[in-house]
């Protein structure tokens, strides 16, 4: 081939290289958070990320309703709204995920449980089936003691 010819496909590439390149550049643009405004989205589950791209909350659908988990970097639930079938419930665990303390309707009304480093129950105030309250304590297996009304 003389250089004439090949110079002239070279400049031919290139220019179709050029068009491609402008193409692309004015028919995809990168994709960015809009400030649209919506009445209702519709999901069965919804995850937050952060820059990495690691899930910090969840806001999803329980058997009984809503539920929102704040998740840690180490993808353990540290805090959980949760809807129950006596109403309502939160939990908060520790760094490791163990259950620390927890707030929720029970039977006949509103319970705190607080719970040792095992995640044992370590103290329970509840109200009670005749609208008394009691607050005990439990050992390491679970088992109440010293009950205080």
């Amino acid at each position: 081939m003389k250089t004439k010819q090949k110079l002239g496909y070279m400049v031919v590439g290139g220019a179709l290289v050029a068009v491609e390149m402008a193409v692309a550049v004015l028919l995809v643009s990168p994709v960015t958070a809009q400030n649209y405004k919506y009445d209702t989205i519709q999901c069965s589950q919804l995850e937050v990320v952060d820059a990495d791209g690691v899930v910090g909350i969840v806001l999803s659908m329980g058997d009984h309703g809503g539920r929102v988990d704040a998740l840690g970097k180490d993808d353990i639930s540290k805090v959980v709204l949760d809807i129950t079938e006596q109403g309502g419930t939160i939990a908060l665990r520790d760094k490791d995920g163990k259950l620390g303390v927890s707030l929720f309707n029970g039977e006949y009304g509103g319970r705190v449980h607080v719970y040792g480093k095992q995640s044992n129950g370590a103290a329970l105030m509840h109200i009670k089936e005749n609208g008394g309250g009691e607050v005990s304590t439990c050992d390491k297996n679970g088992y109440r003691k010293n009950r205080l009304k």
